[in-house]
């Protein structure tokens, strides 16, 4: 499955690492996004390519397993949260490559992207994805790539961090951002009742 828009000369094409290409993808990631190319959970890697070139790195995984903005935006309870966190991704890694940057871009490659995400889940790991979440460090970008495609702030993460399987106190406060890929997506994760939307497959998936 691939997804292409309009570019300027070629067309812009946003698709699936293949195996053989990861080896690549992480080594450009360590070379161009501050926090390099490790993704954690369920890991999807996509790749934007202009022609034969690389012009674009994103990189899903597993939601953050506490996130006081998200969940306040959700509104489940603990036990909703451990049944139904696999329906939410985070945007772990997104990186324009510089020698491709030009306007629109980012949020180009971003948007065609978040449209297969589910999709790509589901084949993936037998579920879909509702919600996405990620961050951005405010002393380093404001996220506007995040606001052209239609992300809207949840709020500020507490400056905590996990180590060594305790919470620590970094200090380092990120804007969290959210995007529903379901209409409702808040009230089905939060709901008592499982909607049709979370299949009897995707419950299996996690047993």
């Amino acid at each position: 499955m691939e997804t292409e828009v309009s570019g300027p000369n070629r067309p812009l094409v946003v698709r699936l690492a293949r195996a053989d290409e990861v080896p690549h993808f992480n080594a450009l990631l360590d070379e161009h996004h501050f926090l390099g190319h490790h993704l954690f959970g369920r890991i999807l890697r996509y790749i934007a390519t202009e022609g034969e070139d690389w012009v674009g790195l994103v990189g899903f995984g597993s939601a953050a397993l506490t996130l006081g903005p998200r969940d306040r935006y959700i509104g489940w309870d603990a036990a909703a949260t451990r049944r139904r966190l696999r329906y939410v991704s985070n945007n772990q890694r997104y990186c324009v490559l510089p020698s491709a940057r030009r306007p629109n871009l980012a949020s180009q490659v971003l948007s065609r992207t978040l449209r297969r995400l589910s999709h790509d889940m589901e084949a993936a790991y037998g579920h879909r994805v509702l919600l996405v979440e990620t961050f951005t460090d405010p002393a380093r970008h404001l996220g506007t790539c995040y606001k052209a495609s239609n992300f809207h702030v949840a709020g500020e993460t507490s400056g905590y961090g996990r180590r060594n399987g305790s919470w620590v106190y970094h200090g380092n406060k990120k804007m969290c951002w959210l995007y529903p890929l379901a209409r409702d997506a808040s009230k089905i994760l939060s709901d008592p009742f499982d909607h049709p939307l979370l299949s009897a497959q995707s419950q299996r998936s996690a047993q």
